[in-house]
């Protein structure tokens, strides 16, 4: 697999997990992200304590849920790769630095483990 499907799969198994924890219908939301993503921004806003607070921000939450260039880059194939070439591809992949810090948070909500732990836990 590809750095960027790597990302992509990170991204799909937040959003997943989050519309599962908050059991959220997203065929309800078919073709729209931009709902999607607010209803889930209002949930996390709401639970107190969020068991996702890392992920409360709309840039979080954007990033997961809307069109994107990670998400484009990862377009094919994204579904079954072991967690830690997803956490490698988020370690060393070029990209903004805020744009990391938002994957690394991304990651450790879905996986339970920060993308070094899980990295590292391979070897």
């Amino acid at each position: 697999t590809t750095k960027p499907l790597n990302l992509r799969i990170v991204l799909d198994k937040a959003r997943d997990k989050l519309l599962r924890h908050f059991q959220i219908n997203a065929n309800l939301y078919k073709d729209r992200s931009d709902e999607l993503a607010a209803l889930v921004h209002r949930t996390l806003s709401a639970s107190n304590p969020s068991p996702a607070v890392q992920l409360s921000t709309r840039g979080h939450l954007d990033l997961i849920f809307m069109p994107s260039s990670i998400r484009r880059y990862g377009n094919s194939d994204a579904h079954h790769v072991d967690k830690a070439y997803l956490a490698e591809a988020i370690l060393t992949m070029v990209m903004s630095p805020d744009d990391r810090d938002k994957m690394i948070d991304i990651f450790t909500y879905t996986f339970d483990a920060s993308p070094t732990e899980a990295a590292s836990n391979a070897s």
